[in-house]
């Protein structure tokens, strides 16, 4: 990111200093620098040489997975959006409708079928955890009117 030239003392702008990896080809790495593993064959390389070639391999290995974990959580949200959400919509239409339902029960004395007392009191203690459920999805005026 640039930033604009600050003044100096003398009210003149200072000359903006370049940045440093503009030289770069453009499919190099975000870091800057590419570490390339070491171009001796591996008879002439020592301990040390082996060790370095050989754990740049496993870092490519590494970034690999990392690549095609990346591809699949991409492909994983957009079926989760595609398939996940319409189910998610019906669900608290359901449930609104069930709310609604336990709320006429109640509002209703003479209403079919007839509830006892302890139906009734079950019914309120689920209405309040259903209503707060669907409130905490979003705001919804008919839930809170119950």
């Amino acid at each position: 990111m640039k930033h604009p030239p600050k003044p100096s003392p003398a009210g003149q702008p200072e000359p903006a200093q370049a940045a440093l990896f503009d030289d770069l080809p453009p499919d190099a790495p975000a870091g800057g620098a590419t570490v390339l593993a070491i171009p001796v064959p591996a008879a002439q390389q020592n301990k040390a040489q082996r060790l370095f070639n050989k754990l740049i391999g496993q870092i490519q290995q590494q970034r690999g997975l990392l690549a095609q974990w990346q591809q699949f959580d991409l492909r994983f949200q957009q079926r989760l959006i595609a398939e996940f959400h319409p189910a998610q919509v019906q669900l608290t239409a359901a449930r609104r409708k069930l709310l609604q339902l336990l709320d006429q029960l109640l509002a209703d004395p003479r209403a079919e079928p007839r509830l006892s007392k302890p139906q009734r009191r079950k019914l309120r203690a689920w209405i309040a955890p259903l209503a707060t459920s669907l409130l905490d999805e979003g705001p919804d005026a008919d839930v809170e009117a119950i």
